[in-house]
């Protein structure tokens, strides 16, 4: 659960665990922009743009895709090689609400 500046509200350690995130990120208020650029740097969404400024604009672009309109929903395979269901539903106070499945039992 994100608040309307999308900090986590409400996290779940198995998730974090599963995601393979650091214990920095483990509390309430975590900006989900501090973890998706961690997730960057380490490789986990893919390429790591080497210009700091290319960088920030991958960045800002996953970062709009949270605050899209009718919410988002994608799979992805992560570096652990898990396969992960990712369900983001806007809420009427402008915070979101996250699912996260693991569906590599379906995937494989």
């Amino acid at each position: 659960l994100f608040d309307k500046e999308l900090r986590w509200q409400m996290l779940s350690r198995p998730l974090m665990r599963f995601l393979g995130l650091p214990e920095e990120f483990f509390r309430l208020g975590t900006r989900a922009r501090d973890v998706v650029g961690w997730q960057m740097r380490q490789g986990h969404l893919g390429p790591v743009p080497e210009d700091a400024e290319e960088f920030e604009r991958a960045l800002d672009s996953r970062m709009e895709a949270f605050r899209q309109p009718g919410g988002r929903r994608y799979i992805r395979k992560t570096i652990t090689g898990a396969w992960l269901d990712v369900s983001m539903d806007p809420l009427p106070d402008g915070g979101m609400l996250a699912f996260y499945r693991d569906v590599t039992p379906i995937k494989e």
